[in-house]
């Protein structure tokens, strides 16, 4: 499956309003670069070609939220 604008919404990214082809994951942006269905997050060089490639980088950025959720909780003290 190709990575386009309707995909990236329905795994729940967010439209950037002021970047063009931009959008966000929980605090991590990226750009989509819609010519060649492929995907950056900012700050990561790999290009994203396929939503496998997508789905594993949402799971690492899941864990990393998980994570930082995790330190900060401060009712299981």
């Amino acid at each position: 499956m190709e990575i386009n604008h309707d995909l990236l919404l329905s795994l729940g990214f967010v439209k950037l309003p002021n970047r063009k082809s931009g959008y966000i994951y929980k605090g991590v942006a990226g750009r989509l670069l819609a010519d060649d269905n492929t995907f950056f997050f900012y700050d990561f060089a790999p290009a994203i070609r396929t939503k496998s490639e997508l789905l594993f980088m949402m799971m690492a950025i899941d864990y990393r939220q998980r994570l930082e959720d995790e330190a900060f909780d401060q009712s299981t003290l």
